[in-house]
Protein backbone atom coordinates (compact mmCIF):
# COMPACT_ATOMS: atom_id res chain seq x y z
CA UNK A 1 0.00 0.00 0.00
CA UNK A 2 1.23 3.53 -0.80
CA UNK A 3 2.04 5.94 1.76
CA UNK A 4 -1.11 8.07 3.52
CA UNK A 5 -1.81 10.91 5.52
CA UNK A 6 -1.83 11.38 9.18
CA UNK A 7 -3.03 14.09 10.86
CA UNK A 8 -2.39 14.12 14.48
CA UNK A 9 -3.85 15.93 17.95
CA UNK A 10 -1.52 18.35 18.46
CA UNK A 11 -2.11 18.94 14.32
CA UNK A 12 1.32 17.87 13.35
CA UNK A 13 0.82 16.15 10.14
CA UNK A 14 2.84 13.88 7.40
CA UNK A 15 2.83 10.69 5.81
CA UNK A 16 3.56 7.21 6.86
CA UNK A 17 3.88 3.79 4.86
CA UNK A 18 3.76 0.61 5.65
CA UNK A 19 5.63 -1.56 8.14
CA UNK A 20 8.45 -3.94 6.42
CA UNK A 21 9.54 -7.33 7.74
CA UNK A 22 12.93 -5.93 9.34
CA UNK A 23 10.95 -3.57 11.31
CA UNK A 24 8.69 -5.68 12.63
CA UNK A 25 11.60 -7.98 14.04
CA UNK A 26 11.99 -4.64 16.35
CA UNK A 27 8.69 -5.61 18.34
CA UNK A 28 10.72 -9.14 19.52
CA UNK A 29 14.02 -6.82 20.72
CA UNK A 30 13.95 -7.15 24.35
CA UNK A 31 16.46 -4.58 24.59
CA UNK A 32 14.95 -2.03 22.97
CA UNK A 33 11.76 -2.89 24.86
CA UNK A 34 13.61 -2.54 27.80
CA UNK A 35 15.02 0.94 26.80
CA UNK A 36 11.73 2.21 25.19
CA UNK A 37 13.24 2.72 21.79
CA UNK A 38 11.53 -0.07 20.08
CA UNK A 39 8.74 2.58 19.18
CA UNK A 40 11.13 5.59 18.33
CA UNK A 41 12.75 2.96 15.98
CA UNK A 42 9.14 2.35 14.17
CA UNK A 43 8.42 5.50 13.97
CA UNK A 44 11.42 6.96 12.25
CA UNK A 45 11.46 4.08 10.16
CA UNK A 46 7.97 4.78 8.77
CA UNK A 47 7.36 8.69 8.95
CA UNK A 48 8.16 9.77 5.01
CA UNK A 49 8.11 13.07 5.47
CA UNK A 50 6.36 16.47 7.62
CA UNK A 51 3.79 18.40 5.91
CA UNK A 52 3.49 20.34 9.06
CA UNK A 53 5.41 20.85 12.75
CA UNK A 54 2.47 22.45 14.60
CA UNK A 55 3.58 22.32 18.23
CA UNK A 56 6.89 21.56 17.14
CA UNK A 57 8.12 24.24 15.30
CA UNK A 58 11.30 25.22 16.48
CA UNK A 59 11.82 21.49 18.60
CA UNK A 60 13.12 19.69 15.13
CA UNK A 61 13.32 20.15 11.55
CA UNK A 62 11.01 19.59 9.49
CA UNK A 63 13.56 16.65 7.98
CA UNK A 64 14.72 15.35 10.74
CA UNK A 65 11.99 14.51 13.37
CA UNK A 66 13.17 13.76 17.09
CA UNK A 67 10.01 11.31 18.56
CA UNK A 68 11.65 11.52 21.95
CA UNK A 69 9.74 15.10 21.61
CA UNK A 70 6.68 14.45 20.35
CA UNK A 71 3.79 13.88 22.30
CA UNK A 72 2.11 10.88 23.39
CA UNK A 73 -0.80 10.81 21.56
CA UNK A 74 0.32 12.17 18.28
CA UNK A 75 2.66 9.22 18.65
CA UNK A 76 -0.05 6.66 18.99
CA UNK A 77 -2.13 7.98 15.69
CA UNK A 78 1.03 7.86 13.79
CA UNK A 79 1.88 4.15 14.67
CA UNK A 80 -1.91 3.06 14.22
CA UNK A 81 -1.95 4.97 10.70
CA UNK A 82 1.28 2.80 10.41
CA UNK A 83 -0.43 -0.01 10.70
CA UNK A 84 -3.37 0.74 8.56
CA UNK A 85 -0.47 1.49 5.96
CA UNK A 86 0.13 -2.19 5.98
CA UNK A 87 -3.11 -3.83 6.52
CA UNK A 88 -5.89 -1.65 5.82
CA UNK A 89 -8.06 -0.05 8.00
CA UNK A 90 -10.04 -2.98 9.76
CA UNK A 91 -8.81 -4.50 13.00
CA UNK A 92 -10.23 -8.40 13.76
CA UNK A 93 -9.31 -9.35 17.17
CA UNK A 94 -11.28 -11.59 19.75
CA UNK A 95 -12.41 -10.73 23.33
CA UNK A 96 -13.18 -12.79 26.32
CA UNK A 97 -16.78 -12.67 27.41
CA UNK A 98 -17.16 -11.93 30.93
CA UNK A 99 -20.42 -13.94 31.69
CA UNK A 100 -19.57 -16.84 33.43
CA UNK A 101 -21.94 -18.69 31.95
CA UNK A 102 -21.06 -18.15 28.31
CA UNK A 103 -17.20 -17.52 28.19
CA UNK A 104 -16.80 -17.36 24.48
CA UNK A 105 -14.31 -15.74 22.66
CA UNK A 106 -16.22 -13.05 20.63
CA UNK A 107 -15.20 -12.11 17.73
CA UNK A 108 -14.53 -8.03 17.02
CA UNK A 109 -13.86 -5.90 14.65
CA UNK A 110 -13.13 -2.19 14.37
CA UNK A 111 -12.56 0.22 11.36
CA UNK A 112 -9.37 1.95 12.83
CA UNK A 113 -9.96 5.16 10.72
CA UNK A 114 -14.00 5.37 11.25
CA UNK A 115 -14.68 3.57 14.78
CA UNK A 116 -12.04 4.97 16.91
CA UNK A 117 -12.24 9.03 17.83
CA UNK A 118 -9.55 10.92 17.30
CA UNK A 119 -9.51 14.11 19.99
CA UNK A 120 -8.03 17.21 19.08
CA UNK A 121 -5.48 18.75 21.84
CA UNK A 122 -6.90 22.30 23.09
CA UNK A 123 -5.00 25.40 21.83
CA UNK A 124 -4.98 26.50 25.39
CA UNK A 125 -3.06 23.43 26.07
CA UNK A 126 -0.63 22.89 22.62
CA UNK A 127 0.09 26.86 23.85
CA UNK A 128 1.54 26.03 27.06
CA UNK A 129 3.23 23.24 25.59
CA UNK A 130 5.25 25.17 23.05
CA UNK A 131 6.12 27.45 25.47
CA UNK A 132 7.65 25.37 28.30
CA UNK A 133 5.39 22.47 28.61
CA UNK A 134 4.12 23.95 31.97
CA UNK A 135 -0.19 23.91 32.85
CA UNK A 136 -1.54 24.66 35.98
CA UNK A 137 -4.62 23.61 37.32
CA UNK A 138 -6.53 24.16 40.63
CA UNK A 139 -7.97 21.36 42.78
CA UNK A 140 -10.23 22.14 46.06
CA UNK A 141 -7.64 25.33 46.09
CA UNK A 142 -4.37 24.18 45.73
CA UNK A 143 -2.42 24.81 42.27
CA UNK A 144 -0.74 21.70 40.74
CA UNK A 145 1.82 22.55 37.72
CA UNK A 146 1.41 19.49 35.45
CA UNK A 147 2.63 18.75 31.90
CA UNK A 148 1.94 17.02 28.55
CA UNK A 149 3.65 13.52 28.24
CA UNK A 150 5.87 13.10 24.91
CA UNK A 151 8.29 9.82 24.55
CA UNK A 152 10.90 11.14 26.41
CA UNK A 153 8.84 11.45 29.50
CA UNK A 154 6.67 8.47 28.98
CA UNK A 155 9.74 6.50 28.42
CA UNK A 156 11.54 7.96 31.73
CA UNK A 157 8.14 6.94 33.70
CA UNK A 158 8.60 3.31 33.87
CA UNK A 159 5.55 2.40 35.86
CA UNK A 160 6.05 -0.08 38.31
CA UNK A 161 3.03 -3.18 38.43
CA UNK A 162 2.70 -2.15 42.21
CA UNK A 163 2.66 1.65 42.28
CA UNK A 164 0.93 2.21 38.41
CA UNK A 165 -1.32 5.37 39.87
CA UNK A 166 1.48 6.78 41.91
CA UNK A 167 3.90 6.67 38.84
CA UNK A 168 1.03 8.16 36.39
CA UNK A 169 0.30 11.37 38.69
CA UNK A 170 4.24 11.66 39.14
CA UNK A 171 5.02 11.46 35.89
CA UNK A 172 2.30 14.56 35.03
CA UNK A 173 2.92 16.56 37.93
CA UNK A 174 5.77 18.84 38.17
CA UNK A 175 4.95 21.16 41.26
CA UNK A 176 2.64 21.23 43.91
CA UNK A 177 1.46 24.45 46.12
CA UNK A 178 3.02 24.44 49.39
CA UNK A 179 4.60 21.68 48.80
CA UNK A 180 8.30 21.55 48.75
CA UNK A 181 10.09 19.75 45.56
CA UNK A 182 11.51 17.02 47.65
CA UNK A 183 8.47 15.82 49.17
CA UNK A 184 6.22 16.06 45.68
CA UNK A 185 6.26 12.22 45.41
CA UNK A 186 5.53 11.48 49.49
CA UNK A 187 2.67 14.04 48.62
CA UNK A 188 1.12 12.03 45.75
CA UNK A 189 1.36 9.04 47.25
CA UNK A 190 -0.83 10.55 50.24
CA UNK A 191 -3.35 12.11 47.60
CA UNK A 192 -7.21 11.47 48.47
CA UNK A 193 -8.60 9.04 45.81
CA UNK A 194 -10.75 12.03 45.35
CA UNK A 195 -7.88 14.36 44.28
CA UNK A 196 -6.14 11.85 42.40
CA UNK A 197 -9.56 11.20 40.08
CA UNK A 198 -9.86 15.43 39.84
CA UNK A 199 -6.55 15.55 38.42
CA UNK A 200 -6.79 12.92 35.87
CA UNK A 201 -9.55 14.42 34.69
CA UNK A 202 -7.98 17.65 34.29
CA UNK A 203 -5.32 16.08 32.58
CA UNK A 204 -7.50 14.40 29.85
CA UNK A 205 -9.13 17.82 29.92
CA UNK A 206 -5.75 19.20 28.30
CA UNK A 207 -4.63 15.84 26.57
CA UNK A 208 -5.68 14.91 22.86
CA UNK A 209 -5.44 11.38 21.99
CA UNK A 210 -7.43 7.91 21.16
CA UNK A 211 -10.27 6.40 22.47
CA UNK A 212 -9.45 3.46 23.10
CA UNK A 213 -12.35 2.25 25.25
CA UNK A 214 -14.72 -0.25 23.31
CA UNK A 215 -18.40 -1.46 24.09
CA UNK A 216 -18.33 -5.00 23.00
CA UNK A 217 -21.74 -7.40 22.88
CA UNK A 218 -21.75 -11.18 23.00
CA UNK A 219 -23.46 -12.58 19.76
CA UNK A 220 -23.87 -15.71 21.62
CA UNK A 221 -25.45 -14.83 24.81
CA UNK A 222 -26.14 -10.68 24.64
CA UNK A 223 -23.75 -9.87 27.23
CA UNK A 224 -21.68 -6.69 27.38
CA UNK A 225 -18.24 -6.14 28.08
CA UNK A 226 -16.16 -2.98 27.93
CA UNK A 227 -12.61 -2.97 27.04
CA UNK A 228 -9.58 -1.68 25.60
CA UNK A 229 -8.81 -1.62 21.96
CA UNK A 230 -5.68 -4.24 22.09
CA UNK A 231 -2.43 -3.00 21.44
CA UNK A 232 0.18 -5.72 21.78
CA UNK A 233 2.08 -7.46 19.31
CA UNK A 234 -0.52 -9.05 17.27
CA UNK A 235 -1.30 -5.38 16.52
CA UNK A 236 1.08 -5.25 13.90
CA UNK A 237 1.50 -8.88 13.52
CA UNK A 238 -2.05 -10.02 13.27
CA UNK A 239 -1.89 -14.15 12.88
CA UNK A 240 -5.50 -14.32 10.34
CA UNK A 241 -8.11 -11.98 8.99
CA UNK A 242 -12.13 -13.28 10.09
CA UNK A 243 -14.84 -12.11 9.00
CA UNK A 244 -17.00 -9.78 11.08
CA UNK A 245 -19.89 -10.98 12.95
Amino acid sequence: MASIEVVCPSGFSGRVRALRVNEANMLGDAAGARRGTTIDSLLNAVWEGTDALGPYAGAFPADKVDWSKVLVADRLVVMIHARVATYGPDYDFDVACQNAVCRKAIPWSVNLLTDIPVKAFPAWALEAFSSGNRLVTDVDGVKYTFRLLTGKEERAANPRPDKLLLDALSARILEIQGVEGNDRIRAIDDFDLSTAQALIEKFDDADGGVETTLDVECPFCQSRVTVQLPFGREFYLPRKRRTKV
